[in-house]
């Protein structure tokens, strides 16, 4: 997904490794991801954290992809806002929303690339 965002075009790899992806390894009606996704869903590297990557990349190269703006959600511990980045990718932050009485900040990202 990274190195067709670096070149702005789908490369052939990608058309046929997602939807594999999506048919091979998504449970569609429990959730989840696995090897067996019926049955086996946690192992030394697919956790949680890996299931939610995949999602965040995907979505981020998606919207890079189809010029589309990606929104992300941070939460934010004090007054001083950080500056915010899509991941570890670039991106030109459109728009910044305050959420939840400061709490949470939703950024909208265009422009995004690795």
């Amino acid at each position: 997904m990274t190195l067709s965002m670096d070149s702005g075009k789908v490369k052939a790899p990608l058309g046929y490794t997602t939807t594999g992806f999506m048919d091979v390894w998504v449970d569609h009606k429990y959730g989840g991801v696995g090897l067996n996704p019926k049955s086996t869903k946690a192992f030394h590297w697919g956790n949680g954290y890996h299931q939610f990557e995949h999602a965040l990349i995907g979505t981020l190269a998606s919207g890079s992809l189809n010029h589309n703006p990606v929104t992300l959600y941070y939460a934010v511990n004090d007054e001083s806002l950080p500056s915010f980045t899509p991941y570890y990718y670039q991106g030109k932050v459109n728009k910044t929303t305050s959420l939840n009485n400061g709490k949470v900040q939703a950024v909208s990202f265009s422009d995004i690339t690795p």
